[in-house]
């Protein structure tokens, strides 16, 4: 995953909802890896900029990528 990759991410709004939204985002940054005050690796967080115009923080792990950039 790089900046200017096309990601996707699913969630639901809570446990008791049934569907699942998906929204699509641009990345725009990636903090690079650091280590946990227990010694384990904290995964990278990636800046995103979602089609409604937010930017969020988000881990690396719950993002999919759809389309990669060049």
């Amino acid at each position: 995953m790089r900046a200017g990759d096309l990601v996707k991410w699913h969630r639901v709004n809570n446990d008791d909802q049934d569907d699942i939204i998906t929204e699509s985002g641009l990345v725009i940054s990636i903090e690079p890896t650091d280590v946990l005050s227990c010694g384990e690796p904290n995964p990278p967080r990636v800046l995103v900029l979602f089609e409604g115009g937010d930017l969020e923080w988000m881990s690396k792990t719950s993002l999919e990528v759809i389309h990669e950039s060049r």
